[in-house]
């Protein structure tokens, strides 16, 4: 999804073919969730957990960025 190749995102849904076009529906609306998860930053989580590094706990950016322009200026059309 990213111009590197290095996020990607996925959604399945299985449902019984009389329940097809609903489980369409689910599935766009699991996908959407998923990428507002991944646009959206990650504040610090106050707890350590056990067991994780501290790098866990740490804010982080989105893992996504939908707006950046990776178009080459350079390039004459």
């Amino acid at each position: 999804m990213n111009h590197h190749g290095t996020v990607t995102a996925g959604a399945e849904r299985v449902c019984p073919v009389e329940e097809s076009h609903m489980g369409m529906v689910n599935v766009l609306r699991e996908f959407q969730n998923l990428l507002d998860m991944m646009l959206s930053g990650h504040d610090e989580i106050p707890r350590q957990h056990i067991g994780l590094p501290d790098e866990f706990s740490m804010a982080r950016p989105p893992l996504l960025d939908l707006a950046e322009d990776h178009s080459d200026s350079s390039e004459e059309e």
